[in-house]
């Protein structure tokens, strides 16, 4: 039902993005075949009569929306393509391939997959795109559109709508290195212009690739926000990316512009708020808060050049450290029992704290988004914290060098700051 529901509000948003482009006459130029866009213009209409005998929408609605539809289709029949002043290639784009606003998240599945209708998937595409799913499950049919369409280009070379087009059904097709192809001329004749064209671009990409954005696709992704920042379909392709390369709590922050969109009792976004929750927060929130106590045998004949280290690294995977927090064993102060925990920047952290009753020094450090080495592996899940004190000032633990156990931690996006203790109470032996 809630899928129905996001189509329904897709169509609607549709009409209301191609009407402009559809109003003002243009040039004699040829885009996609009638016969074409009538199928594509019918499956909409049958869709808008689905729903409203399954209740979704109201007669007047319907009625409403099917006026808009057919002065639409009339108008594209009549001029066989739509071009608009600033854009014109983005009618016909648009009504081929209109974004799944209502259904954002139909490509995160965990890993996450692009879900494609036709391709494993239950859900439903929007009129437009099915309808190019269709014919290219036709082969005689896919084939004599794909003949046509490339004879039009012979004619006319420089038509950016029928380069769309054409790409968007070998898409459809699965056909990704040739559509890939099609999608690069349609951008060298102007369509890099267009955020939505670089994401169908980036998208067609990581299909061929085995789904994944890492690399060229991502770099693509870049720039469609840097053009559509607002664009559904854009927005969703480009948290795919950053989940896929590890950056989860941008990806959770595209789904929240997502979400804000959404009627918040929706299906939809209570779907939406589901996976969000399962992400990272990007900020400077999710901390580890370590208290540190060394014993006083470890204090004594440090050299000068003496340096604390402090890390968080993943449980499973390369050792690596995620955060890394440092400073001069000279430059730290130990504060007499009885003192309170400063403050979290950078400095306070270096005045740590209290007395142990055995003697043992104590100090309080927080590792946080500020320590992280790279933004894309933020600071969640299961982590090791380690200690040590080198006696060389470099990173690495040498024979001889104070170290603490390490000790697992569990950071979860629902976790603003976890706490746990080290002591410093040993020398290092390979």
């Amino acid at each position: 039902m809630f899928l129905l529901i996001g189509l329904t509000l897709v169509l609607c948003t549709a009409l209301v993005l191609i009407w402009p482009l559809l109003r003002k006459k243009p040039p004699a130029d040829r885009g996609p075949g009638d016969e074409a866009i009538a199928a594509v213009f019918k499956e909409r209409r049958q869709q808008i009569q689905r729903d409203l005998k399954a209740g979704l929408i109201q007669s007047t609605e319907a009625h409403s929306v099917e006026e808009a539809l057919t002065q639409e289709l009339a108008d594209r029949l009549e001029y066989s393509t739509v071009q608009s002043p600033r854009r014109p290639w983005l009618a016909a784009f648009l009504a081929l391939s209109l974004p799944v606003a209502g259904l954002s998240i139909y490509f995160i599945k965990g890993s996450p997959e692009l879900a494609l209708p036709g391709t494993g998937s239950a859900m439903q595409s929007p009129a437009g795109m099915r309808s190019l799913e269709e014919l290219a499950k036709d082969e005689n049919a896919y084939r004599a559109q794909v003949t046509q369409w490339q004879r039009d280009l012979q004619a006319k070379p420089d038509d950016i709508n029928t380069w769309l087009s054409l790409a968007l059904l070998q898409k459809a097709a699965g056909n990704y290195s040739e559509s890939t192809q099609s999608f690069t001329e349609a951008l060298k004749r102007g369509a890099d212009q267009d955020g939505r064209s670089l994401a169908e671009f980036a998208e067609t990409i990581a299909l061929g690739r085995g789904k994944r954005f890492e690399g060229e696709p991502y770099d693509i992704l870049k720039r469609a926000m840097s053009l559509e920042p607002s664009d559904a379909k854009v927005v969703s392709l480009m948290a795919a990316a950053h989940f896929q390369v590890g950056e989860k709590a941008q990806a959770r922050g595209l789904l929240e512009q997502l979400l804000a969109a959404l009627p918040k009792e929706s299906a939809q976004a209570e779907q939406l708020r589901g996976l969000i929750e399962s992400l990272p927060r990007d900020g400077e929130a999710a901390s580890i808060l370590v208290t540190l106590s060394i014993t006083p045998a470890m204090l004594t004949d440090l050299s000068p050049n003496a340096v604390l280290y402090v890390s968080a690294r993943a449980a499973q995977g390369p050792r690596m450290p995620i955060a890394v927090w440092r400073a001069n064993m000279a430059d730290i102060r130990f504060i007499e029992q009885g003192s309170a925990i400063v403050g979290s920047d950078a400095k306070a952290k270096r005045e740590g704290k209290l007395k142990d009753a055995d003697g043992s020094k104590t100090i309080a450090i927080t590792l946080s988004k500020a320590q992280q080495l790279d933004a894309s592996r933020p600071l969640a899940g299961e982590l090791i914290v380690e200690a040590h004190i080198s006696q060389s000032g470099l990173a690495g633990r040498q024979p001889g060098d104070p170290i603490a156990k390490a000790k697992p931690v569990g950071l979860s996006a629902q976790q603003e700051r976890v706490s746990l203790r080290l002591d410093i109470d040993e020398l290092y032996k390979p």
